[in-house]
């Protein structure tokens, strides 16, 4: 999830495949303790370890980094052979569950409860508590957080994190408006009176944009992101303790009735299309000095300033920040790999792991990164992207709510913002119910 292809949007929109049962009776017949050792002797046993591990990934999608990953991880351990095999889409771990080919290791997506409830990955709580390097607090907590249900198993590391979100701006268009820094801005209301100051329409034409809000990676991030700003929290969406889903609580049908006041009074999709028509090609509103602000990942700001110098940046509102990314999930298997742990342990918790992902610009699931800290002293993008890490409280929707309700999501949110043809509290009640439904029959 090329970065381009919508970071967001891969972490849900992707439609799922209902996971065969019989495919999961092979994997839950494991019952082997995992074998773990934790001292000098038993590291020192384990450099000289053979075997194999295959990681199944969806994202991140770069065949580089995985070359740089196995180089690295090679001088540590020679003689376990480790690959990498890129998913084909849709629930992938099935497919290969089913012919026989179950990989070790899979990287977590929205499939992660069904994989639970299947029986198709293991719970690691046992495979920390043996070994005494291993602790949560290697990691950022929403990061961490994210892999765990309600019972405090936990289910998968934190690997690949996607610090959301960087606000970028344009210095020379803030101050043509009067404005010469970015206000303070800690609720959703003060963060639409903002962006409002930007759409400019002359002579009937769009001559200023800022973000569009309703199209912050994708449908769910989307509503996530500006609930999270207006006060919800992961509990809100859905409480794992009670199995309640709560889409229709006050604050996100509020959330989502800015999104579709905001869309309504200031986007004219035939304004933007022509404006956008208008743009050299290759290009966007936010480098084109069209936008006086945008949204950002990470791993596009240091291009964006680039190409466009009157570009800066800091992070989204506090309340509204979030981490998202990839995890690695154990998968269940007949026999025990020792090696499949050893691996994850070497992706997810040492430096030399977390060293392979920073330096190929991705950001570590691991708080202490020596290579990470060097690009903070450094470089500002880096700065921002820490500050988020370090700020962000509430982890991702998605990890929270244990069923595969995406589909239904996006065909229902077309016909709140481009059909109209639902108001969003109406939208927001049906999938409430709807999402219960799929947990009651889980019970």
């Amino acid at each position: 999830m090329s970065k381009q292809v919508n970071k967001g949007r891969i972490l849900a929109a992707i439609v799922f495949m209902m996971l065969l049962a019989g495919c999961a009776s092979n994997s839950t017949n494991s019952t082997d303790s995992p074998d773990i050792k934790g001292d000098n002797e038993a590291e020192a046993s384990d450099r000289d370890m053979e075997g194999s591990v295959k990681v199944l990934y969806e994202w991140p999608q770069d065949e580089a980094l995985y070359a740089r990953i196995v180089e690295s991880f090679n001088k540590d351990y020679p003689n376990i052979k480790l690959e990498f095999i890129r998913s084909q889409g849709g629930d992938y771990l099935n497919v290969l569950v089913a012919s026989g080919e179950a990989p070790d290791i899979v990287t977590s997506s929205p499939n992660t409860p069904n994989w639970i409830a299947n029986g198709l990955i293991k719970e690691l709580s046992p495979y920390i508590e043996a070994d005494p390097e291993m602790d949560k607090d290697l990691f950022y907590e929403p990061a961490y957080s994210r892999h765990a249900t309600a019972d405090g198993k936990i289910w998968g590391l934190p690997w690949q994190v996607d610090p959301n979100f960087v606000l970028v701006y344009n210095q020379a268009i803030l101050e043509q408006y009067g404005i010469t820094e970015i206000p303070q801005m800690n609720s959703l209301a003060e963060f639409g009176a903002f962006l409002e100051k930007f759409w400019i329409v002359e002579n009937g034409e769009q001559v200023m944009t800022t973000i569009l809000p309703h199209e912050t990676f994708g449908p769910l991030n989307t509503l996530q992101t500006y609930a999270y700003l207006n006060g919800a929290t992961n509990e809100t969406f859905y409480d794992p303790a009670s199995k309640k889903v709560n889409f229709n609580d006050p604050i996100i049908v509020k959330a989502l009735e800015f999104l579709v006041e905001f869309k309504r009074t200031h986007i004219d999709d035939q304004r933007m299309a022509k404006l956008n028509a208008s743009l050299p090609e290759g290009s966007s509103r936010i480098l084109s000095d069209k936008a006086a602000v945008d949204i950002a990942i990470t791993g596009w700001v240091e291009d964006w300033v680039t190409q466009n110098p009157n570009l800066t940046f800091l992070s989204m509102p506090a309340e509204s920040l979030w981490l998202g990314g990839s995890g690695l999930n154990m998968v269940a298997s007949k026999q025990e790999n020792k090696a499949a742990w050893i691996v994850m342990k070497w992706l997810t918790a040492t430096n030399e792991g977390a060293a392979a992902l920073t330096n190929s610009n991705f950001v570590s699931g691991k708080v202490v990164n020596p290579v990470m800290e060097e690009k903070v002293a450094k470089d500002p993008v880096w700065q921002v992207t820490h500050d988020i890490l370090t700020n962000a409280k509430r982890s991702h929707l998605e990890s929270w709510v244990p069923v595969d309700f995406s589909k239904e999501f996006y065909e229902k949110w077309q016909e709140v913002f481009y059909t109209g043809k639902l108001e969003p509290k109406a939208f927001l009640d049906h999938m409430t119910k709807y999402i219960q439904a799929l947990i009651d029959e889980m019970k």
